[in-house]
């Protein structure tokens, strides 16, 4: 430890979540089966959480049916911050709102998720997101 790192092996251990400044409480709405309703549950958990004063953040993360700029009636692409570092989330009804539908709202599948929804919440989530973040997730996607 002589030049100030450490050799510490992980052993395939992936590292513990980091917190997301800013974000005192995340509902994560999922279910191993599609068609269910997680999106009309998210959508609505958010409008009631606004509802009750709280700052509500919505991610649709559903690469093949993207729905809440539908159901949030928000259909701009969402600004970039000027250093190009941030994407800014929209606001609708109170809530502020991110879809891979506003992302690039021709495509269906995409690949870049992942990383789209990382950088969001770590970066523009974290800039007045608010108390409550709402991921909208996807079940896996069946490889064939």
């Amino acid at each position: 430890m002589a030049h100030g790192h450490s050799h510490a092996q992980t052993h395939g251990i992936p590292p513990a979540p980091q917190p997301l400044p800013n974000i005192t409480h995340i509902i994560a709405v999922g279910s191993g089966k599609g068609g269910v309703g997680k999106t009309t549950i998210a959508v609505n958990l958010a409008l009631a959480l606004t509802n009750q004063g709280l700052k509500v953040g919505l991610l649709d993360a559903d690469i093949y049916g993207p729905n809440v700029p539908l159901m949030m009636a928000s259909n701009d692409q969402p600004r970039v911050s000027e250093d190009g570092s941030r994407i800014i989330p929209n606001t609708a009804y109170g809530v502020k709102m991110i879809s891979v539908g506003l992302l690039n709202p021709g495509i269906n599948r995409w690949c870049g998720v992942v990383p789209c929804c990382t950088r969001w919440c770590g970066n523009s989530a974290t800039s007045g997101m608010g108390h409550v973040g709402l991921p909208d997730c996807r079940p896996a996607a069946r490889h064939r």
